[in-house]
């Protein structure tokens, strides 16, 4: 399971005010391992995939191990202040359009099981819901 840590960002005190992030693990080409998910008044959480260890941090961090999983309320607000939670939702959305159209949805949606094509729309649709929550997941939400 993805690691979720917690920090505030400082600015540095030199003449270029550069702002200390946290540093992240990297993998093959020295790319980055991790995401950062979103600040919450001051705090930016980062999500580190399963297996990887965080490198040495510089010493104005100090990074806090979260419990998985969230609080509710704190995982309501990472995901609708995320923007990868956000476009994981649009892909999601953009999945089911390409097999239904806005029309086509709601059609299914009035109908309900009284229509013959409900079963395949309902299985289309919690599929590609699946396959969001399981791209959420791989960030620990």
């Amino acid at each position: 399971m993805p690691a979720i840590y917690s920090y505030q960002k400082v600015i540095s005190t030199g003449p270029n005010g550069s702002v200390i992030s946290a540093v992240f693990p990297t993998g093959a080409n020295n790319q980055p391992l991790g995401t950062e998910l979103c600040t919450l008044g001051g705090v930016t959480y980062i999500s580190i995939p399963d297996g990887a260890t965080l490198p040495t941090q510089p010493a104005a961090l100090t990074l806090t191990a979260l419990t998985l999983p969230l609080a509710q309320a704190l995982h309501d607000e990472i995901c609708a202040a995320s923007p990868h939670i956000k476009l994981i939702d649009k892909q999601t959305q953009d999945a089911i359009a390409l097999q239904y159209d806005h029309a086509a949805e709601l059609k299914a949606l009035r109908l309900g099981t009284s229509d013959p094509g409900w079963a395949t729309y309902f299985t289309y649709v919690t599929d590609c819901v699946t396959a969001g929550k399981a791209k959420k997941a791989l960030l620990g939400l």
